[in-house]
């Protein structure tokens, strides 16, 4: 199906928001089966021109989700620890949660105009709306820096003493604002590299991923991709998409 994405372009809302992303209707399918593997962020999934949109929220583990494959869908990824400042609602108490959208937003008439636009304006409208929703005091930098530390592969562990926090305070704040703590979100993180690596179209044999990326083992990785993508790693062997979070449901369990 058409796929357009791009990152935020305005200065506030580059350290909460990853991308914005438009999807056109598939030709010929009403509905379409997608696994959305872990990442730790929340997205929104704005349905155009219908009433049925949603929030996602902080996800730790696989979720399968049925999605209108005749529509229009607009959407925003968030990073992670970057979804309160735009709902009021801790990220803790949204963790591997579906809500609709209107519970946390006064969505209007957001749903109808996206669906008279072209793809790229409907993603302006998109970014004009987060901008406008941000609440700027409900950010948190301490976490933000730290959730970037680990993203970049400092240890969890050491994450409080290399900013200068006390661990007992930033354990706690941290997994209010990204909705899970510190190492869970580090293992989170690994998972998704490894993804990134199985995907590519030629990648790596599995004991080079486990040895790269700082497994025990290739057995340590299966165990852990499992727990997180509910399939074995050789079931995404090589299979390149647009979204690498993303799985064809109908594909994986034909592998």
């Amino acid at each position: 199906m058409p796929l357009l994405s791009r990152p935020v372009r305005h200065a506030l809302l580059k350290p909460l928001v990853d991308r914005l992303w438009w999807t056109g209707p598939a030709p010929g399918a009403t509905e379409v089966r997608e696994r959305i593997l872990p990442t730790g962020r929340a997205q929104l999934i704005i349905s155009a021109g219908h009433a049925d949109s949603v929030m996602i929220g902080p996800t730790s583990k696989s979720v399968d989700i049925i999605r209108r494959g005749d529509r229009v869908t607009v959407g925003a990824a968030f990073r992670a620890g970057g979804a309160e400042p735009f709902v009021a609602v801790p990220s803790e108490e949204l963790t591997d949660i579906t809500i609709t959208l209107r519970s946390v937003w006064a969505l209007a008439s957001l749903p109808d105009r996206m669906a008279e636009l072209r793809a790229d304006a409907a993603l302006d409208l998109l970014e004009a709306e987060l901008l406008q929703r941000l609440q700027p005091e409900r950010v948190t930098p301490t976490v933000l820096a730290a959730e970037r530390a680990i993203r970049a592969g400092r240890g969890a562990g050491a994450v409080a003493a290399w900013l200068g926090e006390d661990r007992r305070r930033l354990v706690p704040q941290f997994r209010r604002t990204v909705g899970v703590g510190p190492k869970h979100y580090e293992r989170i993180r690994r998972f998704s590299r490894t993804v990134e690596a199985i995907r590519q179209p030629q990648p790596p044999s599995l004991a080079t991923i486990a040895a790269e990326l700082g497994y025990a083992d290739q057995a340590h990785l299966t165990r852990e991709f499992g727990h997180f993508a509910g399939v074995l790693p050789s079931q995404l062997l090589g299979s390149a998409s647009g979204s690498l979070n993303h799985v064809d449901t109908d594909k994986i369990y034909k592998t």
